[in-house]
């Protein structure tokens, strides 16, 4: 089976970590997605998501052009080499409740997987990954 690096998104948007998290939610729009990794000189430290952005800003009355991505991305979250095999990345996202995984090399932010990613090369592990993390 193939591995993250043959299936991942190889340009992923992502904002430092001093970005206002009006501009995160901006990026999020413009580009279709709902999670942005974090960066800073390229080195992968942390993600964003629109769940965290509606709970944390939205909800709680926080100004989204004071709160930075700094103070709602998450740091301990999973992240996947590219050489994992999709089964492995697979099991990790469904062990985590997460749909979409950063994928660093030596700390470094070089793709993003995604469920979609998964569902492409292998439906019954999207399903699998779907079932874990929904129901």
């Amino acid at each position: 089976m193939a591995v993250v690096s043959e299936v991942m998104s190889k340009r992923p948007v992502s904002v430092p970590p001093s970005a206002p998290i009006l501009k995160v939610a901006q990026r999020m729009r413009d580009c279709g997605t709902g999670i942005v990794p974090v960066c800073e000189n390229g080195r992968y430290r942390g993600i964003v998501t629109d769940r965290d952005i509606i709970t944390h800003v939205v909800a709680a009355s926080q100004n989204p052009e004071k709160e930075q991505a700094k103070d709602l991305m998450k740091r301990d979250g999973p992240i996947v080499s590219p050489g994992q095999h999709l089964e492995e990345a697979a099991r990790i996202m469904a062990r985590n409740g997460v749909q979409a995984l950063p994928v660093a090399r030596n700390g470094k932010l070089v793709g993003l997987f995604t469920l979609d990613d998964l569902a492409r090369e292998s439906l019954a592990l999207a399903a699998m990954v779907l079932f874990k993390t929904t129901g």
